[in-house]
């Protein structure tokens, strides 16, 4: 006996059915996580260049210093969702009940173990770092309510699916998180940006200047 069993991309395409009753508004809401810097003595300017495939700082022409530190700011975004899910006669209508987006920012900072032993240099530096992560946490805090919003509005644009087919509801249920997810790209890349640009702003070849010289001794 041949049984068919369509596939995951037919099950999608079968949800695309109408029958179903308008959704509720969907429940969004935005957890950020800040945790606390971690701070990483164990590269040598060397090591720390090889990272940032970048081995001197220059100043109108002429080398200034080695790398001293830097700051690695890993942002995540993740999505948990929850779905109405209605079955009546070996189908069911599905609608996103609620979506959460929990940001989490994991900042490493890195310093030199050049600089390790010397106690005004490192403090200068980490002192540098210290205003990388201030306008990490400046951004995400800041952008928070338009975060939620963006994210209320990708999941109500989502809609209701169905009458889908019992085989095909996770397969639905992963394209409607995937459709919120694509929603809001535009911000997420918007707000990384803004996060590159206020950095670009510490890291001038003037301020390594004056960061070279307020060290206790050069490399």
């Amino acid at each position: 006996m041949f049984t068919f069993m369509p596939s995951p991309e037919t099950l999608a395409i079968l949800a695309t059915l109408t029958g179903c009753p308008a959704p509720a508004p969907v429940v969004a809401t935005v957890e950020l996580k800040i945790e606390k810097p971690v701070y990483i003595q164990t590269h040598s300017s060397a090591d720390l260049a090889r990272m940032k495939k970048r081995e001197t700082f220059m100043y109108k022409g002429r080398e200034i210093s080695q790398i001293l530190g830097f700051t690695q700011g890993d942002v995540t975004y993740q999505y948990a969702s929850g779905y109405d899910v209605r079955k009546e006669s070996g189908t069911a209508c599905l609608g996103m009940k609620d979506i959460k987006l929990t940001i989490t920012y994991s900042p490493k900072v890195y310093i030199s173990s050049d600089h390790n032993f010397l106690g005004r240099s490192f403090k200068h530096v980490a002192k540098h770092e210290q205003k990388h992560y201030d306008a990490d946490v400046h951004i995400l805090t800041k952008h928070l309510a338009e975060l939620k919003a963006q994210l209320a509005k990708g999941a109500d644009a989502v809609g209701v699916r169905g009458p889908v087919i019992g085989p095909a509801i996770e397969t639905v249920q992963g394209d409607m998180r995937l459709k919120v997810i694509e929603a809001m790209q535009p911000l997420v890349k918007k707000i990384r940006n803004l996060r590159l640009k206020a950095h670009a702003a510490f890291d001038t070849d003037e301020a390594y200047t004056r960061d070279a010289k307020a060290c206790a001794s050069p490399l």
